[in-house]
């Protein structure tokens, strides 16, 4: 009798290791995407860094000439977007030095590198992204410090830079703190 419950103890062990063992149900993949490398998180970081020091030039290097910025004001058809790395950098530079911010920081960033193998909806780029969830702590003058939860999605280019940068945070704070909505155009 312990002969045979030893026989079946094994059987059982071996059954459990074996199904164990095998991918009985396969997991579904999405085939519009895979994992990115960590080398275009560290580009994104460092782009980051540039932006929260106003390093407006340094920042500018991280950008390719043509680089494309969508601010989260508006739809996907009306939202502001500013174009050429000269006019972006010429934008915040101006911004750093008329709005009354006194500095900027991002905190709790979580960078997510994916490749996109498929053209995405509403951009219809492929190839390599960064998206990026943190928290950026603002300080203006004559204002407390706050923050607000900001995405971010980064495409780079075949060169390693950033040719567009989508941007999603609620823009009411920034608002309330400088009195003024810097993206208000007369055609908007």
């Amino acid at each position: 009798m312990k002969r045979y419950l030893s026989l079946m103890l094994a059987i059982i062990i071996g059954a459990i290791f074996i199904l164990g063992c095998t991918n009985s149900s396969k997991k579904e993949i999405n085939p519009d995407f895979e994992i990115g490398t960590l080398d275009y998180s560290k580009l994104a970081r460092t782009s980051l860094i540039h932006l929260q020091n106003f390093e407006f030039d340094k920042w500018g290097e991280t950008l390719s000439d043509d680089v494309k910025i969508y601010f989260p004001n508006g739809d996907y058809d009306t939202r502001t977007v500013i174009e050429g790395k000269d006019n972006v950098t010429g934008w915040y530079t101006d911004w750093s030095k008329s709005s009354g911010i006194s500095s900027l920081k991002f905190e709790q960033v979580v960078f997510i590198p994916v490749v996109a193998k498929n053209p995405l909806n509403y951009s219809n780029l492929t190839g390599q992204l960064v998206l990026v969830y943190c928290s950026a702590r603002y300080l203006y003058t004559d204002h407390p410090e706050f923050g607000i939860r900001t995405n971010y999605a980064m495409h780079f280019n075949e060169n390693n830079l950033i040719d567009h940068l989508y941007m999603y945070y609620d823009r009411t704070p920034i608002i309330e703190a400088t009195y003024m909505n810097v993206l208000k155009t007369d055609d908007k």
